[in-house]
């Protein structure tokens, strides 16, 4: 919540905190007849951060900032997309993707509906289009990242409060990664894995240069 929130921004070494907003309705998704060749529906998870998280992995000539035109921006993780090209592209015989290639790729998104939820109110569905703007490193591993301000209108159409399911954690230097992850654990939240190994990784990369690196959170 916000309290956490607050306090995570008071721990030394921390630049600043982007809480990550999670989708409080079921919602699933239509297309890929460009990619895959058919028409493919499943259920899908979506979460909303702060634009100024992921300025720098927007596409030029995109934006990242709300919906507009009935259009919906939205992030794919870079690390789903590895996924796709070293696992399941050989698997279904597909050509690998580049990040520039699912740049403006298009698909319907349907709120307030699932095919493992159904409907909880069918006066609460609607239909937008997501359209793809850019490949991040902090998109979500499992669905599709939307500006926060569309996550929150979203939940609110629905009829929820938006809630904190992490956050990205970003730190002065690479080398406050360290005590920062310990100092976080130490307050009872669980810093992920994966991240954690990605942090480590720019650390080593920067040496003791600028960059800072970034830290997810889940919350427990």
């Amino acid at each position: 919540d916000e309290r956490a929130v607050r306090r995570l921004e008071k721990l030394e070494g921390v630049q600043a905190v982007y809480p990550i907003v999670g989708a409080a309705f079921p919602m699933r998704a239509e297309g890929g007849e460009g990619f895959l060749g058919k028409r493919m529906r499943t259920d899908v998870f979506a979460t909303g951060v702060d634009p100024s998280l992921v300025k720098d992995d927007i596409a030029k000539e995109e934006s990242f900032v709300a919906e507009k035109d009935g259009r919906v921006p939205v992030l794919v993780s870079r690390r789903l997309l590895d996924l796709y090209n070293t696992t399941v592209a050989p698997a279904i015989a597909k050509p690998r993707l580049s990040p520039e290639a699912v740049i403006g790729f298009e698909f319907q998104v349907t709120l307030g509906q699932s095919y493992a939820k159904g409907t909880p109110d069918r006066s609460k569905v609607r239909r937008v289009v997501a359209r793809i703007v850019g490949v991040s490193e902090r998109a979500s591993m499992v669905g599709l990242t939307v500006p926060r301000a569309t996550m929150d209108a979203w939940n609110l159409l629905q009829g929820h409060d938006s809630v904190f399911t992490g956050a990205w954690v970003e730190t002065t230097s690479p080398d406050a990664a360290g005590p920062v992850t310990a100092a976080i654990e130490a307050a009872g939240l669980k810093v992920d894995d994966t991240a954690k190994t990605i942090g480590a990784t720019l650390a080593v990369a920067a040496g003791r240069g600028g960059l800072f690196t970034a830290i997810l959170l889940a919350f427990s």
